[in-house]
């Protein structure tokens, strides 16, 4: 036989072969992925897209609800007991911040060496139960923080907004900007004389930034007040180290 021909030939079945062997492996895999194939259908037919199209709505609306109360969330919380809508979820707020005191003020002297002596001395103030110290200069660095951030004050607005929302207005979506509607929106923590004058709030519990750095207010001490300015502090440090990481 013709020695090129005998080698065609041999090439032939190689190919032969292999294509045989191929179409049998394709055959093994379609077969286990049919089952994952099926499966992925079922998961996608059962998604609510309406729900996912409401989604930056409802995040707005709780992160705002929660925000009239004086909180903000931790974004360590699980979702659903951090958005609870009853009137109990404050406890679990209380004792969630009152036992991450240590990791939160840590998280913030990282991110912000500049303030990381300020950011000591307010964390052990709260610790001390000296909240009378704690408060105020928690509430300072919140501007700060913001401001590192935004070039804009929250506790300063335009029309009824904080200048803070003119860097949420320019964000690139609007499940981010659900996210950041507490620097985008008037809350009782900023609340002018004369919002806070015709708000339905008891202003001896709840804290108020004006009433307190101007003297006005000496109710404020309390454990709960200076959880909850960490809790705000620690809310918009989170979100600036995510919009950094984007």
């Amino acid at each position: 036989m013709n020695k090129g021909l005998n080698i065609d030939i041999q090439v032939h079945e190689i190919v032969n072969k292999f294509h045989k062997q191929f179409s049998e492996n394709m055959n093994l895999i379609n077969k286990q992925i049919e089952p994952i194939r099926r499966n992925f259908n079922e998961a996608i037919s059962k998604i609510d897209f309406d729900q996912i199209k409401s989604l930056p709505k409802r995040r707005k609306e709780h992160l705002l609800k929660l925000g009239e109360d004086g909180w903000c969330i931790d974004l360590n919380m699980s979702v659903e007991k951090s958005l609870i809508e009853n009137e109990d979820y404050e406890e679990y707020f209380i004792n969630h911040f009152e036992n991450n005191i240590d990791n939160i003020s840590s998280f913030i002297k990282n991110k912000y060496p500049a303030r990381k002596q300020i950011i000591h001395k307010a964390f052990k103030a709260h610790v001390n139960e000296d909240y009378e110290l704690s408060i105020p200069v928690i509430l300072t660095q919140i501007d700060g923080i913001c401001f590192d951030n935004t070039n804009e004050s929250i506790f300063i607005k335009h029309n009824y907004s904080p200048n803070t929302s003119s860097y949420v207005e320019n964000l690139p979506n609007e499940l981010r900007k659900a996210w950041f509607a507490p620097l985008a929106e008037e809350l009782p923590i900023s609340y002018s004389s004369k919002k806070r004058s015709n708000a339905q709030i008891d202003f001896t519990l709840q804290l108020n930034r004006h009433l307190v750095l101007h003297g006005e207010s000496t109710d404020y001490p309390t454990r709960i007040n200076s959880l909850k300015a960490i809790s705000f502090l620690n809310y918009i440090a989170q979100l600036f180290e995510l919009e950094k990481k984007k």
